[in-house]
């Protein structure tokens, strides 16, 4: 038999370099090596899984995703002078590769990989300040007859836009300034949360002035209560109700008219409650930061037919509203000490981004909300 290893031999053993000439018996490297060899095994093992799954992940993340077959209705989109395919310059594998994709219900503004022209080239010289212009169009601003809301319309009204005013009271005031403008002006009384109601708004606009290309959902309200234990669902249910599900119902009516147009243009006014938290009223902080997906889902829905859907995130503006909020000397203090601008906004600083969201200078914008705050969102 074999002497007895000491711990000195067995240590050599495993590292390969044997203290002694003693013969072994043929069996104890292999034995005294084995640990070593199932621990490298499963450590290979593990990499192997590993690396397998990362593949299998990569995968599974840059797959073709599944879209559901639209319908004959979805397929007969019209593309925007913008997007017109050159298809005298297509070759037959450009076509196919085109017409593959529409049959999922997009419309490719890019060729594949050879690099081929596939849409009319908007060149640097074609453009104007008539991008601008909104002259001819039928825009709806619901609740556009006060505060915000009015700058909006009026806004549109000074580019050329003729406006239908959806709202639940009136002064009069804004069809004047809107008619000044050499624009008309049709202001109807309607309650937004009734359902059904939005629909009716957008077939009494085309209706009445002939069609729509422009819808602004600026109708809201706010409730605030000092106590938060003390909002309840009867606080809750009237801001969801005014300033999500109304702003949704506009949409969806009038997605239709859009599609089949194949232009458009939905605005939906935001706030910095879209971007924070906030105090006293989570029903607001929660509908406006749902505003804000619900712009981004129908950009989404509506793009590949040239429609655009954004948003405007007004900050902290000098309005009636803002009122009481101003006289108190802190809380004045506390707004101007986080806006690098230094002042609240006016009204007047909203029209500019309105308008460039409603018109042609925008079309290549979708899905994005602009906030107009004075950096209040930087600081």
């Amino acid at each position: 038999m074999s002497e007895p290893l000491s711990a000195d031999r067995l240590a050599a053993l495993r590292q390969g370099h044997p203290r002694t000439s003693s013969p072994l018996p043929s069996f104890v490297p292999f034995a005294l090596r084995l640990p070593e060899w199932t621990a490298r095994s499963v450590k290979c093992t593990a990499a192997a899984l590993l690396l397998l799954g990362g593949v299998a992940f990569f995968a599974i993340q840059h797959q073709q995703p599944t879209v559901a077959r639209p319908s004959p209705d979805r397929l007969q989109q019209r593309v925007t002078v913008h997007q017109t395919v050159a298809v005298a310059q297509l070759s037959e594998g450009e076509r196919q590769w085109q017409q593959s994709w529409r049959d999922l219900g997009f419309a490719p503004r890019t060729a594949p990989d050879d690099g081929a022209a596939t849409v009319t080239e908007r060149h640097i010289r074609d453009f104007s300040l008539d991008f601008f212009s909104l002259s001819g169009k039928k825009a709806i601003v619901t609740g556009g007859n006060r505060g915000l809301g009015q700058a909006y319309a009026v806004a549109m009204a000074k580019a050329g836009a003729d406006l239908y005013i959806p709202t639940v009271a009136d002064d009069g005031t804004t069809n004047e300034l809107i008619e000044a403008e050499g624009r008309r002006c049709e202001i109807v009384t309607a309650d937004l949360t009734v359902s059904g109601t939005p629909a009716e708004v957008v077939k009494g606009c085309v209706d009445t002035l002939g069609g729509v290309d422009i819808v602004v959902n600026n109708a809201g309200i706010g409730i605030n209560v000092d106590d938060v234990r003390e909002f309840d669902r009867s606080r809750w249910d009237p801001m969801v109700a005014v300033n999500l599900t109304a702003a949704f119902e506009m949409s969806h009516a009038v997605s239709s008219i859009f599609i089949e147009q194949g232009s458009g243009k939905i605005i939906n006014v935001c706030s910095m409650f879209s971007f924070l938290g906030g105090q006293r009223s989570p029903a607001y902080a929660a509908t406006k930061h749902g505003i804000a997906g619900l712009t981004k889902a129908y950009a989404d829905e509506l793009g590949p037919f040239g429609v655009q859907v954004n948003g405007i995130a007004p900050g902290y503006f000098a309005t009636e509203l803002t009122a009481e909020t101003r006289k108190d000397p802190a809380y004045n203090k506390a707004v101007l000490d986080h806006i690098p601008a230094g002042e609240w906004g006016q009204v007047q600083d909203l029209m500019g981004a309105c308008v460039f969201l409603a018109s042609a200078a925008s079309t290549y914008v979708n899905g994005h909300v602009l906030a107009v705050d004075g950096g209040y969102l930087v600081r």
